[in-house]
């Protein structure tokens, strides 16, 4: 009997378009308006001070979600794969790994801000997030194991 093959779920590319223009229509709209900041204010001034901070602060993260939209945009990988040992998740912003099916307890779905979401709860749910590389993944998933029971949120969407 020939073993069971692996089943992929292709990456929708859609959304990650809507993003990429958002991000990049912000970024633009905040370094617009801090060139008038610039070019209308005193640089000592408290407003100026305050406005060009938080300017900075929205262009530099709608910068960072464009490039985030570029770099999904490129990847070619499926967005989720289900074979024998579990399922491997890479649908979306942040994505949980591989999740072994001996540590899914139940799944669920659920509407998460706009999106759809399969919802994995699994029996050690820290290992998800303490995993991860990044701290700002790490926060992420262990938010989303505080507010959804599971960091294991699977964007339908995505």
């Amino acid at each position: 009997m020939a073993a069971p093959k692996d089943i992929e779920i292709r990456s929708r590319k859609r959304m990650n378009i809507l993003i990429l223009l958002v991000a990049l229509f912000i970024t633009y709209q905040c370094c617009f308006a801090l060139y008038d900041e610039l070019k209308n204010d005193s640089l000592l001034s408290f407003s100026f001070i305050f406005n060009s901070f938080f300017l900075l602060l929205f262009a530099s993260a709608s910068g960072f979600i464009a490039a985030y939209a570029v770099k999904r945009l490129s990847d070619r990988r499926p967005g989720l794969i289900l074979n024998k040992l579990g399922i491997i998740d890479n649908s979306g912003f942040v994505s949980a790994g591989t999740i072994f099916w001996s540590d899914v307890e139940e799944i669920n779905n659920n509407k998460i801000i706009f999106s759809d979401c399969i919802i994995v709860k699994v029996k050690n749910p820290t290992r998800y997030f303490k995993n991860q590389k990044s701290p700002f993944k790490r926060i992420w998933l262990g938010l989303e194991h505080r507010y959804f029971g599971s960091p294991v949120n699977i964007s339908v969407g995505g």
